[in-house]
């Protein structure tokens, strides 16, 4: 059972993403206080538990990005008022740190990718690497992720639901090579003895329980350690942050490009961006064809995408064009199959038998 302190304060939260952001900030105070639970939280003595608080936020400075640490207090702030404990914020807020500049806003580049997928052999770190790549999707959201939550799209993609069934659900989608690495991951899974069901998780840990952020973020922090990617820079910080650097990418190639919608980008990116985000309903169809605008810069590796050009070419033929070409193609073999019984040595033979064949047919 969990603590009824925790059950006030996930009532007040509609949305998953947040009920889990805010449990994990929970349980690094509970470490931090030395509580024996949530509810031995709101027991404790308000003048005390002012006074750790105050503490943690003063640790966080030495250890933590000051643009994060607001959002932890926010945390502990919601979770207090929900079980009616009222601190002075006011004065807490002024131990918060001056916001810092950002960094770590830089994107992933393709090369960048590339190199890690070479630095790595394991189907199960490529798959989380071309996934992330190719849905741009928050880490914190892949272990929700369920076999059912996949739906195969045209050209051999599929679409992805993220936050199903939540106020916060969106689509987003997989390149072909995105998707054959996927199905490669799958494949790997059964061949092990898996069963793997609609309800099955879609990515799982080693031991079988899902996989999700801090399993994906240590395998990618270790690639790019390997492919020494990551550049420090001032104060500890990178120019890329270890998995947003994919959402980075996957926004900069398709706001870099002019066909694609921008609205359908925020959406694929499960922003709510003004009005448009809140009343602008795109059909999963027509969000799929702005995706695919711009699915030859998102594929990785260049085998992938000169595939991509070929079958992009293909379309942009005319279909009258293609009926001459098949007309085309059948003149050829018939005129192949004239040449070659022209040239054939027994064609004499050939001639006189068939002459044969004729006349005993018109006999009988």
């Amino acid at each position: 059972m969990t603590d009824f302190s925790l059950d006030l304060l996930v009532e007040t939260l509609p949305s998953k993403v947040t009920q889990k952001n805010y449990k994990y900030i929970l349980n690094k105070f509970l470490e931090f206080g030395k509580f024996s639970s949530y509810d031995n939280i709101i027991e404790t003595d308000v003048k005390k538990l002012d006074k750790i608080i105050k503490t943690y936020i003063i640790s966080l400075k030495s250890t933590m990005n000051p643009n994060s640490i607001p959002s932890y207090a926010d945390a502990i702030k919601s979770f207090l008022e929900a079980n009616d404990i009222d601190l002075n914020w006011r004065r807490i807020r002024k131990l918060y740190p001056r916001p810092a500049k950002k960094s770590g806003q830089s994107a992933y580049s393709t090369e960048d990718i590339q190199l890690m997928l070479k630095h790595t052999a394991k189907i199960r770190n490529k798959v989380f690497i071309h996934f992330l790549a190719s849905t741009a999707v928050r880490v914190s959201a892949l272990d929700e992720l369920k076999m059912k939550d996949l739906r195969d799209m045209p050209h051999g993609c599929k679409m992805v639901t993220i936050y199903e069934d939540d106020i916060e659900e969106y689509k987003t989608f997989l390149t072909p090579e995105a998707s054959n690495a996927v199905e490669t991951y799958l494949k790997e899974r059964r061949d092990k003895g898996e069963t793997i069901t609609e309800s099955s998780p879609l990515f799982i840990n080693r031991d079988g329980t899902r996989a999700g952020y801090s399993s994906v973020n240590m395998i990618v922090s270790r690639l790019l350690k390997k492919g020494k990617l990551r550049t420090q820079k001032r104060h500890g910080r990178f120019d890329q942050q270890i998995c947003h650097g994919f959402r980075k990418r996957f926004n900069t190639i398709l706001k870099l490009n002019n066909e694609v919608n921008d609205n359908a980008i925020e959406k694929m990116l499960g922003h709510r961006n003004g009005l448009d985000g809140t009343y602008l309903q795109i059909p999963d169809e027509r969000l799929f064809e702005e995706f695919y605008k711009g699915i030859t810069d998102l594929t990785i590796s260049d085998e992938y995408r000169d595939k991509v050009i070929i079958e992009e070419l293909r379309e942009q033929v005319p279909e009258s064009y293609k009926d001459e070409m098949r007309e085309l193609k059948n003149q050829m073999k018939e005129m192949s199959k004239l040449i070659s019984d022209l040239t054939n040595p027994n064609r004499e033979e050939l001639i006189q038998q068939e002459w044969i064949d004729n006349s005993r047919i018109t006999r009988d």
